[in-house]
């Protein structure tokens, strides 16, 4: 079984490998992974299109940790959650307390996020 370390895109997760030696496996029993791929479509797609994510869920893989994501990630969140089932699945960092004021805003996901997906979740401090 293995924990799953997911950034909110192939930008983090390369700059997470580079630091880690360069490798998507840096130590037995963890991966890094991405919610989505950002280079599979181009600039003028990503801007008027949703684009595919990548969701690479694996059978060994037993934890999530999202990591970092933003509140325009929220929906992709989401989408993991939904595809993991029930295996446990962790947001770190992510500053929900704040991030639940935008829904709803201009360029922001809608307050449905928040009521079909967020308030699944308890926050925690430090």
């Amino acid at each position: 079984k293995r924990v799953v370390v997911v950034f909110p895109d192939l930008i983090e997760k390369r700059k997470a490998m580079e630091y880690f030696g360069g490798k998507e496996e840096p130590e037995e029993g963890v991966r890094f992974a991405a919610i989505k791929d950002e280079f599979k479509t181009s600039l003028f797609e990503r801007i008027w299109v949703r684009s595919e994510k990548e969701i690479t869920v694996r059978d060994e893989d037993a934890w999530f940790v999202v990591v970092g994501a933003s509140c325009q990630e929220l929906p992709d969140v989401q989408a993991l959650s939904s595809a993991i089932k029930e295996r446990p699945l962790v947001l770190f960092n992510m500053k929900l307390d704040t991030a639940r004021g935008d829904l709803g805003l201009p360029a922001f996901p809608s307050k449905k996020v928040h009521f079909e997906f967020l308030s699944g979740y308890a926050l925690q401090s430090s």
